[in-house]
């Protein structure tokens, strides 16, 4: 009998399409590297594919995927993440440009979750650099001056900041 594994990874998933890896429950310093529109199999339930590529660590140079979904119950998960990439992101509609992901860098926090008796990484959690950065901060150093943990809070946000633009109601 003749199988072909030509386009089928390791742990289940055609090659090329994201498939679901597992790397150790904690967090990461991730970079997007794509960010897309797509829908969910069964219900086409509409969502922004995004997958990142591991920076630092380890598992450096691992790439996950991770959907965010549009809909109202969802769209806070988005909302994180773009925060979290240092975006600001206003209370109405906006016109939403996935390609504003890209390059973007954040952190995430992964746990173990299991489809069809396979373990894969799931985000559970995102956060900006600095949040990730100090928590590295608070394991390394037994005791923090006062005077040196506000020093940041004066700087003026970086200009990478990116704002969406308004969208009218009526267009949606």
């Amino acid at each position: 009998m003749k199988v072909d594994f030509s386009d089928v990874e390791s742990r289940g998933g055609k090659k090329g399409s994201g498939g679901r890896k597992h790397y150790p429950p904690a967090d990461y310093h991730v970079k997007c590297v794509s960010a897309k529109l797509g829908k969910s199999g069964d219900k086409e339930t509409p969502r922004v594919e995004v997958t990142y590529k591991i920076v630092a660590g380890k598992q450096k140079g691992g790439q996950l995927r991770d959907d965010l979904y549009l809909t109202p119950k969802s769209l806070w998960r988005l909302r994180q993440t773009m925060e979290a990439m240092g975006m600001k992101i206003p209370s109405k509609a906006v016109n939403l440009d996935v390609d504003m992901l890209k390059g973007k860098e954040l952190a995430v926090t992964l746990d173990d979750d299991e489809y069809n008796d396979t373990v894969y990484s799931k985000v559970v959690d995102a956060f900006t650099l600095a949040e990730f950065e100090s928590e590295d901060d608070e394991d390394d150093v037994d005791e923090v001056d006062d005077e040196d943990e506000d020093e940041d809070d004066d700087e003026p946000d970086d200009d990478e900041d990116e704002d969406l633009e308004e969208v009218d109601l009526e267009d949606i």
